[in-house]
């Protein structure tokens, strides 16, 4: 495997959001369970599914109690960046 096929995999497999299965916008982590989702799929899922986390169910309190990852928005615009500057 190439080093532009695995970053390409990276993007897919590890900075994608499970709920809408996109690359994160926004990226928000539930500190509970460690799981994380698109700001807006998460204040969705949050308003229609009970209050819990939609991978394994761990209770969320409300949307203020998750965080802004920004470390983790920059490493993806990294990495797409990284693979975006690789096809051209």
């Amino acid at each position: 495997m190439t080093a532009i096929e695995s970053l390409d995999r990276l993007l897919q497999e590890d900075f994608e959001c499970s709920i809408c299965l996109e690359q994160f916008q926004k990226p928000h982590i539930n500190a509970g369970c460690g799981h994380r989702f698109c700001r807006d799929c998460i204040k969705e899922s949050l308003r229609l599914c009970n209050n819990e986390c939609p991978i394994c169910r761990a209770a969320i309190r409300t949307y203020r109690s998750l965080k802004l990852d920004s470390h983790y928005e920059v490493l993806v615009s990294i990495f797409r960046t990284l693979l975006i500057g690789a096809y051209n």
